[in-house]
């Protein structure tokens, strides 16, 4: 396929990620089948490995599927592997090392092991089937069952038991109760919004959604249908990968002002969490945004992009980015490259087919300002630092041509060269003249990237914009 093609189109990516993932699944439990690392303790694993295995394709296909799945086989694996080599404890395992306070790798192992019951349990209620747990998984509450669009929630820690009849057996707790997740509509795509996903040892991090109820994202549910009917019409080709690869969504509160307001974790794919601006191009373009984040990291499993800093370290952060305040590994730098500009089409369309009232269309020329240039920024930075594998210089070159073609859809739309610089203010949802500058009180769009470029380019990268 063209690079073209590949970069935005092929959803043949989502089998092969699919066919990766039940060929590990399947090594992991023949490994522990034969080789029993534990001496005896994967035995409760493999029970219920196998209780899962009895069901129908259709639970089996849905429960594997979940972002937990991935995240939970992905760190079974790496641990796995480890404790039959004798490795000390895997990079993947070194959060849930420290929660368990551990450094006995085969301990952590069983400890995750003993996970996979969430997995069960999704896959019961889902089937309506009966399961008991040998003994009990622990947890605090609320948590996420995976496949069944729902939640385990109460106040205090409870013991699970296992399912029967579409309930879930619990101890500790007599307020434990299954709640569904509020689900937002669009265009034929049903989509859970799922805040608990992110309360799953060994992750480490929980975004501001993680912490709110069900109820506040049910409050939620018109803007993410807004934000998805926005991409539907104006991004159709991206609202499919939309529905071929994402599973749920969580909104962060606006008054949660933090870091992790805009969530896309490459170890937790298909799922994804957003800061909830009330206005509904914010919640398409993030929604484009954090697609295409999990987008890039099913194409980066499948071949490697850059030749050097492909993990992408917080030590590797060296390179100036118009989109941070901190300094980015080049991995992050191509990420942003790369979610950018479908983001950018998405604002040339609005502004083409005129999709929103006056105050956004003037907001869209403003970004379409900003954007091309930090675009041409990001360009800049990877083509003078980055080294990429061949095929990854063949995508990177791709990329050049596809800003270079939205700067000239942008100048065919009549967009200015420069204009007064606008904000959507992150509680209202209203758009509003930009915050000062430094020695400007009514700053161009352009002003703002070079404020961006005089406060955050420590390294003096960047030449003026």
């Amino acid at each position: 396929m063209d690079p073209a093609g590949r970069l935005w189109e092929d959803r043949s990516i989502y089998q092969k990620r699919v066919a990766r993932q039940a060929a590990a699944e399947h090594a992991l439990v023949r490994s522990l089948d034969e080789r029993r690392p534990l001496e005896g303790g994967e035995a409760e694993f493999l029970e219920l490995r196998r209780f899962l295995g009895s069901l129908n394709e259709d639970t089996r296909v849905t429960v594997l599927a979940d972002p937990y799945a991935r995240f939970w086989l992905h760190v079974g694996f790496a641990l796995c592997g480890a404790v039959l080599r004798q490795e000390p404890i895997p990079a993947l395992a070194t959060t849930l090392a420290d929660e368990l306070e551990s450094e006995d790798a085969r301990a952590i192992l069983a400890a995750h092991l003993h996970q996979w019951k969430r997995l069960a349990l999704g896959a019961a209620l889902l089937a309506d089937a009966t399961v008991t747990f040998p003994t009990p998984l622990e947890v605090t509450l609320p948590i996420a069952i995976p496949g069944a669009a729902a939640s385990l929630v109460g106040d205090e820690p409870v013991r699970i038991l296992g399912a029967r009849a579409g309930m879930v057996l619990t101890e500790g707790s007599s307020e434990a109760r299954v709640e569904s997740c509020p689900i937002a509509r669009a265009a034929g795509l049903a989509l859970p919004l799922q805040p608990h996903g992110y309360a799953i040892p060994g992750l480490g991090w929980m975004p501001p959604a993680g912490r709110t109820t069900l109820a506040f994202q049910a409050s939620q549910v018109p803007l993410v249908e807004g934000g998805l009917e926005l991409v539907a019409r104006t991004s159709p080709r991206v609202f499919e990968h939309v529905r071929s690869l994402i599973h749920w969504v969580a909104v962060n509160p606006t008054e949660a002002n933090e870091d992790l307001n805009f969530v896309s974790y490459s170890e937790l794919p298909g799922g994804f969490a957003f800061r909830g601006i009330p206005h509904a191009h914010v919640a398409a373009e993030m929604t484009i945004h954090e697609t295409h984040h999990n987008r890039l990291f099913c194409l980066e499993e499948i071949e490697p992009i850059l030749a050097s800093d492909d993990l992408g370290a917080a030590d590797d952060a060296a390179y100036y980015s118009p989109w941070r305040e901190e300094l980015r590994p080049l991995r992050g730098l191509f990420h942003a490259v790369y979610v950018y500009i479908p983001q950018t089409r998405f604002w040339v369309n609005v502004l083409r087919k005129r999709e929103g009232d006056d105050v956004t269309l003037e907001y869209a020329k403003d970004v379409l300002v900003r954007y091309p240039l930090m675009l041409e920024i990001g360009i800049q930075q990877l083509e003078r630092f980055a080294r990429f594998t061949p095929s990854g210089e063949v995508y990177f070159r791709q990329l050049v041509a596809d800003v270079a073609a939205l700067q000239h859809d942008v100048r065919a739309l009549g967009v200015p060269h420069d204009r007064p610089a606008l904000r959507i203010g992150g509680r209202t949802g209203e758009v509003h003249p930009s915050l000062l500058v430094e020695g400007s009180a009514n700053p161009t769009s352009r002003d703002v990237v070079r404020e961006h470029i005089r406060l955050y380019d420590t390294h003096h990268q960047i030449p003026a914009a």
